[in-house]
């Protein structure tokens, strides 16, 4: 079934928006249209739209004609999805992270570097319907990588330099201001979350151990270790995620794959620049 648009999603909701993070009331919007920003199957812990806006905005005697394309994340609406993104405060953290905790990052980032981390955040509501507006980064080139056909050197070595940028600005972040960081030590793995968490770690783990079997370039001792390790692979995974005040320790990207990051690549085809979708 093709995701719906929400019924709230309107002209006028899209033009309060855009007053707000522009901070300019002239503007008015005259037309939107609504289509789903990834295929079905792609993202999971949001419902995301890509919302295609023409709208106006004064400018001494004149009014000035616009297009804008923008990206709206929403708190997953069915059932399932809903309880237990609430139960384990993962949307919550995504909204904070790039509302909040991902500007102040890039301010301290930009004294040493012109790339970005992520794109504008917009505007942000924590109440029902929960949800977050951004700038949608396509008219500026970027694209999802082909996730079927992984990563190569060229865009892992983007990828991982955008990372320990990240890393680096949350120590220096940490440092200004200490208790920033203290509401993102739970994350994905810990052993308050839900028990669908543990169980789809560990039948992943399952997946990829019978997967390897087949494998006739592995030795058969690897597959038989993955098959072991599957009963406990949340339980390690929690310990080894846990806090530990006398380690050095940076905010970590919870979510680290292909789907959650955008390149932009030269006429060549060549990765040239790398951004985080979070």
């Amino acid at each position: 079934m093709e995701l719906e648009s929400p019924a709230w999603l309107d002209a006028c909701y899209v033009q309060k928006v855009l007053r707000k993070a522009e901070n300019d009331e002239s503007i008015e919007v005259s037309d939107i249209s609504v289509r789903p920003a990834t295929a079905k199957g792609d993202n999971y812990m949001s419902d995301m739209y890509r919302i295609a806006v023409e709208f106006s905005r004064g400018q001494g005697d004149q009014r000035n004609e616009e297009e804008r394309s923008l990206i709206l994340k929403l708190l997953p609406q069915d059932e399932f999805r809903e309880r237990m993104l609430n139960e384990t405060g993962f949307f919550a953290v995504e909204l904070s992270m790039m509302s909040d905790t991902l500007p102040r990052i890039s301010e301290i980032l930009a004294k040493f570097s012109k790339t970005k981390l992520s794109a504008r955040c917009l505007y942000v509501q924590y109440e029902k319907p929960t949800h977050v507006f951004l700038d949608d980064l396509a008219p500026a080139g970027f694209r999802m990588a082909v996730r079927q056909e992984g990563l190569d050197m060229d865009h892992c070595l983007l990828a991982l330099r955008n990372l320990g940028l990240f890393h680096a600005g949350s120590v220096a972040f940490g440092e200004q201001d200490p208790t920033a960081l203290a509401r993102y030590k739970r994350g994905m793995l810990h052993k308050d979350n839900p028990a669908e968490t543990s169980t789809a770690f560990n039948t992943c783990m399952k997946s990829l151990a019978e997967e390897s079997a087949k494998w006739p370039e592995l030795n058969p001792r690897i597959p038989e270790k993955l098959l072991k390790l599957s009963e406990y692979t949340y339980e390690k995974g929690c310990e080894a995620a846990l806090v530990r005040e006398d380690d050095f320790t940076v905010l970590n990207h919870g979510d680290f794959w292909v789907n959650n990051m955008m390149f932009r690549y030269d006429e060549r085809q060549k990765p040239m620049d790398h951004i985080f979708c979070i």
